[in-house]
């Protein structure tokens, strides 16, 4: 009887998991909304301490939007902006 051990690279290092699990908590712990930390943010303390800011138009955006809109299913396409001046 022959007996075959197979031996594999692990797929993630030890230092790979641990950055990917500081990332997870990281983004567990932010407002999906605002992107501040929610342990901040739902302070009691905190409440009326924050403003909503002006919006700010994106120049690239704007014209990348515009074309989506004209297009029949613009998830079938890559909308790429490029600045002319």
């Amino acid at each position: 009887m022959v007996r075959a051990i197979t031996v594999h690279e692990p797929e993630w290092l030890e230092d790979d998991r641990d950055w990917a699990c500081a990332a997870q908590e990281e983004q567990e712990g932010v407002c999906p909304g605002c992107g501040l930390p929610l342990e901040e943010t739902t302070d009691p303390d905190n409440e009326g301490a924050y403003v909503a800011l002006e919006p700010l138009r994106c120049h690239g955006c704007a014209p990348r939007t515009a074309k989506a809109r004209t297009l029949e299913d613009p998830s079938d396409w890559v909308l790429r902006v490029a600045k002319v001046r």
